[in-house]
């Protein structure tokens, strides 16, 4: 008997079909760690940023230009002024963010008192009242002279500060005064640093 032609397709080239599957098979492998490192990415710098940055935050180092010292006139009335810097995350930036305020006072030719604005008992903002001569937080009452020590006399009574307002350190370079900013823990009667 005689082979008689068929009318069925031709059978694929085996060896052909199987390097098409592998090479799908790996490329949806490579696409799948591609996504797997993306999605790890984001969370990797968020943790490893603070690690390895060196940024203004980086040891307690933050000094603040506030002004020329002839800003400042000698056994003038302390003078508010609120630090502000570029605030950065993992995610975004706020540029020129208040970090906090500082008061200077000019006591001498060349001597400063900067006191800081944040109230020792439970952090609020600290205001100077110059009909008093005094500082006074207005979330409880705190009162401090304008030396930054405890007030006597403060409006409730007792004196709920736990110490005397925080006193930061300066400098000044060529005619500018600077201050080294530096958060300390609020109620508590030691200085304690915080981030």
């Amino acid at each position: 008997m005689a082979d008689r032609p068929t009318n069925d397709p031709p059978v694929p080239d085996a060896p052909r079909d199987l390097s098409r599957r592998r090479f799908l098979g790996r490329a949806a492998v490579g696409a799948g760690a591609c996504v797997g490192a993306g999605l790890l990415a984001a969370p990797t710098a968020m943790v490893l940023t603070p690690l390895v940055s060196d940024g203004p935050g980086a040891a307690g180092e933050r000094w603040f230009r506030v002004g020329p010292l002839s800003a400042f006139p000698v056994g003038g009335p302390p003078t508010r002024i609120v630090l502000r810097a570029d605030q950065h995350d993992a995610w975004m930036t706020v540029k020129n963010a208040p970090v906090g305020s500082v008061f200077v006072q000019r006591t001498g030719e060349t001597e400063l008192a900067v006191l800081s604005g944040v109230c020792p008992h439970l952090g609020c903002a600290i205001g100077y009242r110059a009909d008093g001569d005094r500082f006074q937080c207005p979330c409880h009452g705190a009162a401090f002279a304008r030396d930054g020590s405890l007030a006597a006399d403060a409006g409730a009574s007792p004196n709920p500060a736990p110490r005397p307002m925080d006193a930061l350190s300066w400098r000044v370079r060529g005619d500018a005064v600077e201050v080294r900013w530096v958060r300390y823990r609020p109620g508590t009667a030691a200085q304690e640093e915080i981030a």
